[in-house]
Parts: structure tokens; sequence; C-alpha cells
């Protein structure tokens, strides 16, 4: 039985790489190979896929989205990460996505493959470099108000870019006072005196990149 993989990178020489990489693999194919989420999620309508390996960041529809999306859509897909950042703001914000594994983008082929046969048989594999963070970090990591939520870390990118409470709210279609409200529980949330505090907290720990709010 061969086992049915999808990769999603916007890196064409990364995919074509990843691609050589499972030819030696046994028991492999790779049956998806696109550039962002949305592409992966179409062609995910006519597939059936085992292992979807995700980048992060990516034009049109990133990671955090499509991890969504998959396990709304298409559960029996496990997810692996397949990133650059390894740091643990990006693990903790993944792991609240409900992935099956992390490992780096530098992983050799033997760990890509230790990856998806652990992932397909036990449903959970991190390479020693993320699974050191999960383990030190442990104690943030079970404590649910340690990290944030995708309405927060997106109301913090609107603050970021400058928006009015008021127009924050028309986007989120809420009320100003609720933006308001969010507002103050971010500051208790980081632990910071202004908000240029939770900005800070934003990007420290991998919820935002400088890119995003410029």
């Amino acid at each position: 039985m061969s086992i049915r993989i999808a990769l999603a990178d916007d890196h064409i020489l990364y995919r074509e790489g990843f691609a050589l990489a499972l030819n030696s693999i046994n028991n492999t194919s790779l049956v998806i190979s696109v550039s962002n989420g949305q592409e992966l999620l179409q062609q995910m309508n006519d597939q059936e896929i085992d292992v979807v390996f995700l980048d992060i960041y990516m034009p049109v529809m990133d990671g955090f989205t499509t991890a969504k999306q998959l396990n709304l859509h298409h559960p029996h897909s496990k997810i692996i990460i397949l990133s650059s950042f390894t740091d643990i703001g990006h693990i903790k914000r993944m792991l609240a996505c409900n992935i099956s594994g992390y490992i780096s983008k530098i992983a050799t082929t033997a760990v890509i493959q230790k990856a998806i046969k652990l992932v397909f048989k036990k449903g959970y594999y991190y390479d020693k470099e993320v699974y050191h963070q999960i383990q030190s970090n442990l104690n943030t990591i079970s404590q649910g108000n340690s990290y944030l939520t995708e309405r927060e870390i997106t109301i913090i990118k609107l603050f970021a870019l400058q928006y009015s409470a008021k127009q924050i709210a028309d986007i989120l279609c809420s009320s100003i006072r609720t933006v308001e409200k969010q507002k103050e529980l971010l500051l208790q949330k980081t632990n910071s005196f202004s908000f240029i505090g939770v900005l800070i907290y934003a990007l420290k720990n991998g919820y935002l990149l400088l890119d995003e709010i410029k």
C-alpha cells in the first residue's frame, strides 16, 4: 500500500527537491504538489491524501488557515508542518491547529521518511529540535492563556496597520466596545503596559512577521 502525500510550499525548487526525496522512499507517492493552501484544498476535493506537508507562510492561503480547513473538510489526512520557523511561538500556534507533526525544512530524507511512517502509523512525529522546544515549554503550552488565538492575532495585525477600533469592528462584524475590550484583554494576556508591548510580544513569539505589518 502506497502512502499518498501532498505538499504545499511556495518555493518551486523546494517542491522539486522534496519530490526527489520521496522518490527514494518506498511505499510513498507524491500525489499533489502546489504553491499554496488554496490550490491544495481545490485539488484535494478529488483526491484522498494520507499525509499533507504544509509550509507555514505561503501566498493566497497560509499554513494556519489551510490546517484549519483540512481539519474541517479532510479530517483523515494527517498534517505535518515543514518549516524553517522552529521557535516556540510558531510551534504553539500550529499545535493549536491540530497538526500531527512538525519538522524543519532542512530535515534529511531519513527524517522525512521517519515522519511519514510514524505519523501514518502512530499519529504524530516531531523532529529533535521541535521536540526539545515543546519539552522546554510544556508549562506555557499547557496553559490556555499563554498563546494567542487567530482572532487576537488579526486584531493585533489590524491595529499595527493603524486601523481604528471602528474600522476593525466593521471588518470583524463586531462592535467597537467588543474590540476595545479585546484590546484590554490582550494587554493583560501579554503582560504589556501599552499596545506596543502587545505588538512586540506577537513579533517575538512568531505570531506576526514584520512583512505582515509593513
